[in-house]
């Protein structure tokens, strides 16, 4: 599975960093810099963490491409929305059984435009999965 993922900018230090580094470190940068609205960076760490070298398990995987999906959101725009997708379909597939995945690949679906289908069936999923999931009764 290809990871969708953006170094072209690291604000945080080096584009690639050291092996040595963790999963876990990449992650909670990522999370600083999604709270500081720094979403490139946040989407740039996420990619780093899910590289296949630093052994990230497969529950935080999903995590991590859901963070992203989120980060991207926020950016915007058509080329960001179609990444977030992917992004989504690749935490879908780690775990369906995951309503928040689900509900992250509607939100995408709906930011793309014209999958609105798609969007629906997302949430129907997410809402059979968990019905009294705030997020996917509030869209």
């Amino acid at each position: 599975m290809r990871i969708i993922d953006d170094d072209d900018e690291n604000l945080n230090g080096p584009a690639s960093p050291s092996p040595n580094v963790s999963w876990v470190i990449l992650k909670e940068q990522g999370k600083s810099a999604f709270e500081r609205g720094d979403y490139q960076c946040a989407i740039s760490k996420y990619g780093l963490a899910l590289q296949p070298d630093r052994n990230c398990p497969a529950a935080e995987r999903q995590i991590l491409l859901s963070n992203m999906v989120a980060a991207r959101l926020k950016i915007g725009g058509p080329a960001q929305s179609e990444a977030a997708v992917e992004n989504a379909k690749q935490c879908v597939a780690l775990n369906d059984r995951w309503a928040k995945g689900h509900v992250r690949l509607a939100s995408a679906y709906i930011a793309l435009g014209g999958h609105s289908n798609a969007a629906c069936n997302s949430l129907q999923r997410a809402l059979q999965l968990d019905p009294g999931y705030p997020s996917a009764r509030d869209m």
